[in-house]
């Protein structure tokens, strides 16, 4: 499997090669507006300059039965990535690399090696 991904960066032109362990949420391009508002940063976070987790390393556990529980109930979450973006929606499905969000109306990839913090329930 290629460890690279590559695409055009919007306002530029320029391509761009990036590391997969570097992409900690996806979401489509024509989605940006309507998810802008709810992805905040956290400075404090941000400053720290956390690298994305390799494969060797652990990053935050949450037991499946949380993530069950989130997902049927529609509780609201609340994730802050390792570069202090910080996300709050709705948890619709969830794997071993991935998290599924709804954010507004759209749906946000976030990857599990990407996470800094998880929290059910805040408003």
């Amino acid at each position: 499997m290629n460890d690279q991904v590559s695409g055009r960066e919007r306002k530029t032109g320029e391509v761009m090669v990036l590391q997969k362990q570097h992409i900690l949420f996806a979401f489509s391009a024509e989605n940006m507006r309507a998810i802008k508002p709810y992805i905040k940063k956290r400075a404090a976070v941000r400053s720290l300059n956390l690298p994305p987790l390799t494969t060797d390393e652990v990053g935050i556990h949450v037991n499946n039965e949380i993530l069950i529980e989130v997902c049927q109930k529609r509780l609201m979450v609340e994730l802050i990535t390792r570069a202090g973006h910080v996300l709050h929606g709705y948890l619709q499905y969830f794997d071993p690399y991935a998290l599924y969000m709804q954010i507004g109306k759209e749906v946000v990839v976030v990857y599990w090696h990407g996470l800094l913090k998880f929290q059910k329930g805040v408003k």
